[in-house]
């Protein structure tokens, strides 16, 4: 008789079924970390971008409008050549410049006038709640720059 039993059958099914888990299980996992990693590169390509919008703006402030004390804060303002009232401030996790969103995701702002030079220490750091696999993820990321302010 040709064929196959009923066994065989339910044998090769049994065999196939958790060859389908492990391949489902792999690509669950492999989709959740490109996710992670996305929502990372794009986290760190926000903070970036509010950077270089920051920076571009305070290298051509009056260094008598930067504020000159250490501290954390959600804003600032000052003056450069040609317009006057520049601020930037964080507004519900955005960093806003003169009500323009330039950056998204950002947590703090951080300024620090270095002492006996015409630089500006900038610190920008941006966090995210991610869910992946049903757990809560926080990537963070900062970044630190040091501005020479042309205008005296």
């Amino acid at each position: 008789m040709k064929g196959f039993t009923l066994f065989e059958v339910l044998i090769t099914t049994v065999i196939f079924a958790f060859v389908a888990g492990g391949i489902y299980g792999i690509l669950v996992i492999a989709t959740s970390n490109y996710d992670a990693e996305e929502a990372s590169l794009n986290l760190q390509r926000q903070a970036r971008q509010g950077m270089n919008w920051l920076v571009r703006d305070v290298r051509q402030a009056y260094l008598s409008t930067i504020p000159n004390k250490t501290q954390s804060r959600s804003s600032i303002a000052f003056d450069i050549p040609g317009e006057t009232g520049i601020t930037y401030s964080i507004v519900a996790g955005q960093l806003v410049r003169k009500g323009v969103v330039v950056a998204n995701n950002i947590t703090s702002l951080t300024f620090a006038p270095i002492v006996g030079n015409n630089i500006q220490k900038i610190t920008l750091e941006a966090s995210k709640d991610l869910r992946l696999l049903g757990k809560i993820q926080t990537p963070k990321f900062s970044l630190t720059e040091q501005v020479q302010i042309r205008n005296q």
